[in-house]
């Protein structure tokens, strides 16, 4: 019995081995490698476009309309004996932002073959696409494995929340089912029977492959908001895009390893050290209490520390956190005391959970390295950990593994020295897997003077420019610190450029929040000198004269800047702040009510408005903006001492004392609205003839 059960199921395992060679004959791929459950393309435009190069031969070249995402490369048609093809993919650190690929990886990689190993041809092509996805990256791979490629080295992780998508009912398959499609998608056989049957099933039969389409082109939901705002916490989407990302990994081993390719998987470490998260958010379950709690402490650890005292000011962070455990600002500040304090294992698992609960993802998550190596371990791939790499050097330099400004220009993009690092690192890698032979005496000498050559070609403007240009992205992304430190050093090269104009702005405004005021006008003042038709630099030099109280100085500016930007609600707010200054109350409220139509929801803008109709003697009207204000922030201790002060005027007393105490119920130190309510009362106690 079990001699013939053994005999049938080597028959069975035999059949479809040969079915599997005679499909892999007749070049039928699995599904695993030419389809993607998650997501669609509506087009795909291909990278490289064929075209004739000088010497009559056929090259492949960059594409026009990939430009503005890609790097220019080109490389021969039909690759030339004894020649070494390298393809590298990802996003924009494959890419070399904000640089480009003389000094991404890419670029070191190319210079630092030529001179190891001048036994082969090399050819290093960077097809890292600024803001590319995994998904997209296997998308792409599709393309590339048509090149003829030897090596498949790939960077991506940064960029998976940066698109809007949704799974559908593919989200209600277990993990173990979907497990089960990628594996089956695997076989050649299931694949060609699940084609045949495809066109004749009903839906139930097709779940997998109702997928969310997506543009040929990246898409990012930041280029639709104003910084972070549209993102919110969703743990099961997150866990969905995981998934997504790991079958997206093993789809581009495959498809290398399908025309006989390596691949190298390279982990993305991010800025945790010196990055906050982009957005942070509350839980969902808190009590009122508990958050006037939570900010109360929170409000204090920040004060203490600021003083230095970061024992004490951990205490704070403790309570605060077991009061709300996901606001990821939290973890960060408490990272930074944790770091003064020279904790650095603490420190560090902070500053990771501070990354986890950044409800903008917009850094590669803590399991997508975990990811990266299982990935390469399950398909053979061989594996850069840069990631531990970075972490090694810095705990060898700074005495602790957490990375931050020393090692990344911003958020994720390392800087030139770290690309460099990685592409020795690639290096030793290649040399491991037989693909590179560094000869007898390349070493820290021969290293040294690539290193020289390399240097020595950049185009110091071009690179700063690209640093004011970073400045401004951070900036809108709400990261002002990282921001300023950028925009000083790229000032440092670049002055009079008019990308220049934005990082005199980030300047200014960062000094503005340290209290330097009379620094920051000076900073706005080169950049109204450097483009005086800057809508947003005349207003910026405008309200900081307004602050200082030069509102006459102020005046003329906030003037250019409404005839450049008259629909600017920003603009509006500030010269009726000055027409209110000056006594011209009726013009003030003109420019508080076209304010409005722009910032509407906004109490500040209403108050102004309220205050400036209040005294141009038009009371009604400004009763009904107090109204406004309240609706918007009931809290607003001055709103309602106005408002009492009209309605008391209207001999409508009882509301009036209302407000009063509504007043002094938040701001228990009013004077005014003390002294309002003690006026009303005595009002009330005449006319009823009973004390007040």
């Amino acid at each position: 019995m079990w001699k013939r059960t053994i005999f049938k199921l080597l028959a069975v395992v035999l059949f479809f081995w040969v079915a599997e060679l005679v499909l892999m004959l007749a070049g039928v791929q699995p599904m695993s490698s030419t389809e993607d459950p998650y997501v669609g393309f509506s087009s795909a435009a291909p990278l490289f476009i064929r075209r004739p190069g000088a010497d009559g031969r056929w090259t492949m070249a960059t594409a026009e309309n990939k430009l503005a995402s890609f790097n220019p490369q080109q490389f021969p048609a039909r690759k030339a004996p004894g020649t070494y093809r390298i393809f590298s993919l990802g996003g924009s650190t494959t890419y070399g932002r904000p640089y480009r690929d003389l000094t991404s990886f890419n670029g070191w990689l190319r210079e630092f073959l030529l001179a190891a190993d001048p036994s082969r041809h090399w050819e290093v092509i960077n097809a890292g696409g600024i803001s590319y996805a995994s998904y997209r990256v296997a998308k792409l791979t599709e393309e590339l494995i048509d090149y003829q490629p030897d090596l498949l080295i790939v960077y991506c992780g940064h960029n998976e929340f940066l698109e809007k998508r949704t799974y559908g009912r593919l989200a209600e398959m277990s993990p173990m089912a979907m497990r089960t499609w990628t594996l089956l998608g695997r076989s050649r056989t299931y694949s060609l029977l699940a084609r045949l049957v495809r066109p004749v099933a009903g839906d139930d039969s097709q779940r997998v492959h109702q997928r969310h389409e997506l543009a040929g082109e990246v898409d990012e939901i930041l280029s639709h908001t104003v910084g972070p705002a549209s993102y919110a916490r969703d743990d099961e989407l997150r866990l969905q895009v995981l998934a997504h990302y790991r079958f997206s990994l093993g789809r581009i081993a495959r498809l290398a390893r399908a025309v006989g390719a390596q691949v190298i998987f390279v982990t993305t470490p991010s800025n945790l050290k010196d990055c906050s998260p982009f957005k942070s958010q509350h839980r969902s379950d808190r009590t009122s209490e508990d958050q006037e709690k939570w900010s109360a402490l929170l409000k204090q650890a920040q004060f203490l520390q600021i003083e230095g005292r970061h024992e004490e000011a951990m205490e704070h962070f403790r309570q605060a956190k077991a009061l709300d455990d996901r606001f990821a600002e939290l973890h960060y500040r408490m990272g930074k005391s944790l770091l003064a304090l020279s904790r650095h294992e603490d420190a560090h698992v902070a500053f990771r959970h501070a990354l986890e609960e950044d409800v903008c993802p917009l850094r590669a998550l803590t399991p997508m390295r975990q990811i990266v190596r299982e990935v390469a371990a399950e398909n053979g791939a061989d594996l850069v950990d840069f990631a531990a790499v970075l972490e090694d050097r810095s705990l060898r330099q700074r005495g602790h593994a957490i990375l931050g400004d020393g090692d990344f220009l911003d958020h994720v993009h390392p800087n030139i020295d770290a690309h460099r690092l990685l592409a020795l690192t690639l290096l030793e890698e290649m040399g491991r897997m037989g693909a590179a032979s560094p000869r007898e005496d390349w070493g820290p000498e021969a290293i040294a003077t690539v290193t020289r050559q390399v240097m020595e070609r950049i185009d110091t403007r071009e690179y700063a420019l690209a640093l004011h240009n970073l400045a401004k992205v951070l900036n809108w992304g709400g990261k002002h610190k990282e921001a300023a430190r950028l925009a000083r050093e790229a000032l440092r090269t670049v002055r009079d450029d008019p990308e220049s104009v934005g990082s005199f702005l980030i300047v200014g405004a960062d000094l503005e929040q340290q209290s330097r005021l009379g620094e920051a006008l000076e900073e706005y003042r080169q950049a109204v000198a450097l483009a005086p038709q800057d809508a947003q630099a005349r207003r910026f030099l405008a309200s900081a004269l307004a602050r200082l109280g030069k509102f006459d100085q102020a005046e003329p500016h906030y003037l250019a800047a409404l005839q450049l930007a008259p629909q600017d609600p920003q603009v509006h707010l500030g010269l009726g702040q000055v027409r209110f200054q000056q006594g011209r109350f009726d013009e003030a409220v003109q420019h508080f009510q076209a304010a409005t139509m722009g910032l509407s929801n906004n109490p500040d803008v209403r108050y102004n408005l309220a205050l400036a109709l209040d005294r141009a003697g038009r009371k009604d009207e400004a009763a009904v903006q107090y109204g406004v204000v309240l609706e918007l922030n009931w809290r607003d201790a001055a709103a309602h001492n106005a408002l009492g002060q009209i309605l008391a005027e209207q001999s409508r007393l009882a509301e009036a004392a209302t407000h009063y105490r509504n007043a002094l119920q938040i701001q228990a130190n009013f004077p005014e609205a003390r002294a309002n309510l003690q006026a009303v009362l005595e009002q009330q106690a005449n006319a009823t003839g009973k004390a007040p």
